[in-house]
Order: C-alpha cells, then sequence, then structure tokens
C-alpha cells in the first residue's frame, strides 16, 4: 500500500525567509516611491494662467530646502454689502528668483500686479509649498 504524504499547514509558524525578503522589498519599493514623489514631483503641468492682486507677503522659508513663497490678496468687491472689499488669499511658490526684487518692490507699495503662473501636477519639496509655480510677471 503507497501512502501519499500529506502537507499539513500550521499558520502559527513563522514565515519563511521567502517571505520576509518579498516582505522587505514591498517596503523598499513603496519607501522608495514616496521618497521620489516628494523630492521629484510629478512635473506635468495642468494649467498656466494669469493671477491680478496685491501681494501681501513674500518669505523665504524651509528647512531642508529654501524656497520663495507668497501670498497674493485677490480680493473682491461685493455687490451685496454696498461695495464692500473682501479679502481672498492665493498663495504660490516662486520659481523665477530674478524676479523676486520687483515683487518686493510692488509688495512695498502696495501696487496691483499680474503674476503669471503654471500649476503643477505634483510639486517637488525643492520647488516650493504650493502646485502654483510664478514664472513671469507683468
Amino acid at each position: 500500500e503507497v501512502k501519499m504524504p500529506c502537507y499539513e499547514f500550521n499558520f502559527n509558524e513563522k514565515p519563511n525567509w521567502i517571505g520576509r525578503i518579498l516582505g522587505i522589498g514591498a517596503f523598499l519599493v513603496i519607501f522608495c516611491g514616496i521618497f521620489y514623489l516628494n523630492f521629484h514631483g510629478i512635473q506635468k503641468v495642468i494649467s498656466e494662467g494669469e493671477m491680478t492682486g496685491v501681494i501681501t507677503r513674500i518669505s523665504h522659508k524651509g528647512i531642508l530646502y529654501k524656497t520663495w513663497e507668497g501670498e497674493l490678496n485677490i480680493g473682491s468687491i461685493s455687490t451685496d454689502k454696498g461695495g464692500i472689499v473682501t479679502p481672498d488669499k492665493w498663495y504660490f511658490s516662486i520659481e523665477n528668483e530674478n524676479i523676486i526684487p520687483l515683487l518686493k518692490e510692488k509688495a512695498s507699495k502696495g501696487e496691483r500686479v499680474t503674476l503669471i503662473y503654471k500649476r503643477l501636477f505634483i510639486a517637488s519639496v525643492k520647488q516650493g509649498e504650493t502646485n502654483y509655480l510664478i514664472m513671469a510677471i507683468k
């Protein structure tokens, strides 16, 4: 009489070395993907345009990478409240560092400016805190 081998599964056993290698490999792939997206972003431009308003803040900040950030008041006039200007802030990052002196000058005088921007799908940490990157000023 021939006996067939019987395989029993014991779910209380520790995983074998192949399972450990696959688990570590999956962790490394996920970690590297997150690292890549953080530091390189997805450089797909999803829109381009212009935004007009008064610059209320320009700052140079960051821990690993210093980036130029700004705030534009694009306030609107409310017709139902007797023409009161309501503040509406738009946050942006500055890609072209050559325009920073001009932006600072316009901000100190409180002049209206038109900023030409591009919006990225995912910006990297080297480009700034926002997905809106200022390329030029009108």
